[in-house]
């Protein structure tokens, strides 16, 4: 499927869109920090997720490593934009 020149994925972990989300995730029983979502494109599954003090490369690496043992090597990832 074609939308706005962008291809979306037709098959499970054919493509995985990374995100991280800075906040007060735990309100006023911990300090701030960001959630990284991996999320498979095809069907919307939130197939990766860690809390991490800041968004960094680490962190990232961190859910990527946490990804890769639990579903295998997929096709390629992408950042949200």
């Amino acid at each position: 499927m074609l939308s706005f020149g962008i291809r979306k994925a037709l098959r499970k972990h054919e493509l995985i869109q990374i995100d991280g989300s800075p906040h007060h995730w735990f309100e006023d029983r911990g300090e701030s920090c960001t959630l990284i979502v991996f999320i498979d494109d095809a069907t919307s599954e939130l197939v990766g997720l860690n809390f991490s003090p800041t968004e960094t490369i680490q962190s990232y690496m961190d859910t990527l490593s946490q990804y890769l043992k639990q579903h295998g090597r997929q096709c390629r990832a992408a950042p949200t934009p």
